[in-house]
């Protein structure tokens, strides 16, 4: 993880460091590891662009769906 830490940090374009971060950080791992630019799915980045932050009065975010 520190790695995959270090590499974000340097370069926070860098989307395999993010996807690994993504991927490692989570108790319950998918396996799908990125080691360059041609292992990141454009499926999954489309994926999360389904959903977006609302903060309501008192500051708190909730995840909703965009229709």
């Amino acid at each position: 993880m520190k790695h995959f830490r270090a590499a974000w940090a340097l370069d926070p374009t860098y989307i395999p460091a993010r996807q690994n971060l993504d991927c490692y950080g989570t108790f319950f791992s998918n396996g799908k590891c990125a080691y360059d630019e041609s292992d990141y799915s454009v499926e999954e980045d489309e994926e999360r662009k389904k959903y977006e932050i609302e903060y309501d009065k008192h500051g708190i975010g909730h995840i909703v769906r965009k229709d």
